[in-house]
């Protein structure tokens, strides 16, 4: 029966007249789905915005209690668990390794074993509150990498500034060798001119300005770098203090000055070399 024809009252009032009804179902969450709604804390049906606030779905198993802390707080496990070889008795089984791969335990994951993320990288910038003035808050995240990503196997763990104990107190010596002239004496063997501020030289014998130890440094024309690492950096006191052609000094800088360029300097030392 179209549901558009009206039916009259005496027709339905006839005792041959049946009434049939259409139980309807539930409507789809979307078009063409027909799954039930996940409406779980955890999982797959969480919304973007909900899992960025969600908790980890580590499963039902997990807890304090769950793991196996026999292997690390009995002192029975050694003795029961001993590693005993296939081939025979000690003396006789020196085929096999003392410790398998299989049976290395860490007990402490590095920083970068367990990293969980936070946001994830397709998040939007959240906008502007409704009816509101205050701007928005911006999301910050911290571009320099963790302590588990720094390479220390090349790289020196202790560098100390070298000292000298003068009576019990402690003095720092100064990372290239100083020397105070009233004229400059040491001539460059190279372009034949007197060597100022920083040069080279090699057992007070052989010099080299700066200029020439850096074009030697580049090219290698006459001195291969073998050569060029015999030869010790040192300084000549224009730098603090001018003579003009006599004995007595006029200072050019301060006593803090010239302790702090020093220390820079030393500091700079330990991680910065001539020849890298």
């Amino acid at each position: 029966m179209d549901d558009l024809t009206k039916v009259p009252e005496v027709t339905c009032e006839h005792p041959d007249f049946r009434y049939i009804f259409a139980v309807q179902g539930a409507p789809k969450l979307c078009f063409g789905s027909t799954a039930p709604r996940n409406t779980n804390l955890t999982g797959a049906g969480l919304l973007s915005h909900q899992r960025m606030t969600a908790l980890e779905d580590h499963g039902p198993d997990l807890s304090p209690n769950k793991y196996d802390l026999e292997r690390f707080t009995s002192s029975m496990w050694p003795i029961l668990n001993k590693i005993r070889s296939v081939y025979g008795i000690p003396g006789l089984d020196d085929r096999v390794e003392r410790w398998p791969d299989d049976e290395k335990a860490f007990r402490t994951p590095s920083p970068v074993q367990y990293a969980p993320s936070f946001f994830r990288k397709d998040h939007r910038q959240d906008a502007r509150p409704f009816k509101t003035g205050s701007p928005a808050r911006l999301l910050k995240i911290n571009p320099y990498p963790g302590p588990g990503f720094y390479d220390l196997l090349g790289t020196r763990r202790c560098r100390r500034v070298p000292k000298q104990f003068d009576f019990g107190r402690p003095r720092v010596l100064p990372c290239m060798e100083m020397v105070c002239v009233a004229t400059p004496q040491h001539v460059c063997q190279f372009c034949r001119k007197l060597c100022e501020g920083d040069y080279w030289h090699r057992n007070k014998e052989v010099f080299l300005c700066q200029v020439c130890w850096y074009i030697e440094r580049s090219t290698n024309e006459y001195l291969s770098l073998v050569d060029l690492k015999r030869y010790t950096k040192m300084r000549n006191c224009s730098f603090m203090h001018r003579h003009e052609n006599t004995e007595a000094a006029v200072r050019v800088m301060t006593s803090n000055e010239i302790r702090k360029k020093f220390k820079i300097e030393n500091y700079l030392s330990l991680y910065i070399s001539c020849y890298d």
